[in-house]
């Protein structure tokens, strides 16, 4: 639980991101996993200064990829045939963080399309948020979690998933009943490798570091 921290955002619009990256993905790539959930081919759990790293690395990817206000700025305005913004951002970073996912489940046909479109990098993983029926309106059914798990499935097999982001409103407070809550939407989805990003400040205590430890 909370395996790892993957930072993501999006771009200031004239960031001029495509221009000025380097060529070679793995010199911008920076992940922390744990050791439990790291699913590395060999030779991507060294540094950029050539060193293994005792834990993991960091990764650095955007949120999402679908914004107009990038055309022309991070996605060329003269596009190739073919031409789909999670492939070319796989060229500059190994890891994006999918939104849609929060919002609703994704067709697994479209999900298996992901995994084509980012296949040239070998060390490319996504970070997926969990539905929002889960984390902000919890009214989810047992149904609603297999058509869920059942869309992440491409991802996870081939071995593309990073993490599940667990995302919870900042209204979550840490009560004995919101704990419990969590504790039991986190064994829910134990199978992938979970992320839970809690944003109310009483949860900024020991134990809930302890919750999370003994979760695993």
């Amino acid at each position: 639980m909370a395996a790892a921290h993957w930072l993501t955002g999006r771009a200031a619009p004239d960031a001029r991101l495509g221009p000025s990256l380097p060529k070679d993905p793995k010199s911008i790539a920076i992940s922390i996993d744990s050791k439990r959930h790291r699913r590395y081919t060999e030779g991507e759990q060294k540094t950029n200064m050539g060193q293994k790293s005792p834990a993991a690395r960091v990764r650095i990817g955007p949120a999402g990829w679908s914004y107009p206000d990038w055309e022309g700025i991070v996605y060329p305005r003269e596009k190739p045939r073919g031409f789909h913004p999670a492939t070319y951002l796989a060229q500059f970073f190994d890891t994006i963080e999918i939104n849609s996912t929060f919002y609703n489940p994704p067709a697994v046909e479209t999900v298996r399309g992901w995994v084509r479109r980012i296949e040239h990098n070998k060390g490319f993983l996504f970070t997926a948020k969990l539905w929002q029926r889960f984390t902000h309106e919890r009214a989810a059914t047992l149904e609603d979690e297999k058509t869920f798990k059942r869309a992440l499935e491409p991802l996870a097999s081939a071995g593309r998933l990073g993490a599940l982001l667990v995302q919870f409103p900042w209204s979550l407070k840490n009560t004995r009943d919101e704990r419990e809550y969590v504790a039991g939407l986190c064994v829910r989805f134990r199978e992938f490798p979970l992320v839970l990003e809690v944003r109310h400040s009483s949860w900024n205590q020991p134990e809930t570091f302890q919750l999370l430890s003994e979760l695993g």
